[in-house]
């Protein structure tokens, strides 16, 4: 079993900040392409990141914040804090999520939600024979609300109208 890679359980990282008190709680939102959640220190500099970072639009902090079920005032839970975290990670329109606990005193610590948003913009070709098939153009993330917006453009020269949207 040494070739198994030793993983933490979700909840080992807050453990030592049990009972303390949430000061704060605070949100940092990555591009999705771009710097890990294991390392923000990667800049990607290619220009096609950049211009997909740039018509990327941001899931808004107040829907990433609606799916929190921890607040000020709140006592650490560990488990509760791990099982928030896989929560915002299991949201179809984000990447991946990490809370960091940042101590303030003995007593109390802020809150560090990281989160990277999955690229929502996208085109799907689909054949159906060599004469009809759909394009399915869709947005994942609209105006960065958590909701999807998809439209199907099909078509058949096989038929009269050739063309159909849906």
């Amino acid at each position: 079993r040494d070739y198994l890679a030793k993983t933490d359980k979700s909840e080992q990282g807050f453990i030592q900040h049990e009972g303390k008190i949430i000061r704060d709680v605070k949100v940092l939102e990555l591009n999705p392409f771009g710097p890990m959640i294991r390392d923000t220190s990667i800049i990607d500099t290619s220009w096609i990141n950049k211009t997909l970072n740039k018509i990327h639009i941001k899931t808004k902090e107040k829907y990433i914040r609606n799916n929190l079920i921890i607040k000020k005032g709140d006592e650490v839970n560990p488990y509760v804090l791990a099982d928030n975290e896989r929560i915002i990670r299991n949201l179809h329109y984000i990447e991946d999520a990490k809370i960091i606990l940042i101590p303030i005193s003995d007593k109390t610590v802020d809150v560090l939600l990281i989160t990277k948003d999955k690229f929502s913009l996208g085109l799907e070709l689909q054949f159906s024979d060599i004469n009809s098939g759909k394009l399915e153009i869709y947005d994942k993330n609209i105006i960065g609300i958590g909701h999807e917006l998809k439209t199907n453009l099909f078509f058949d020269y096989d038929e009269d109208p050739g063309w159909g949207y849906e």
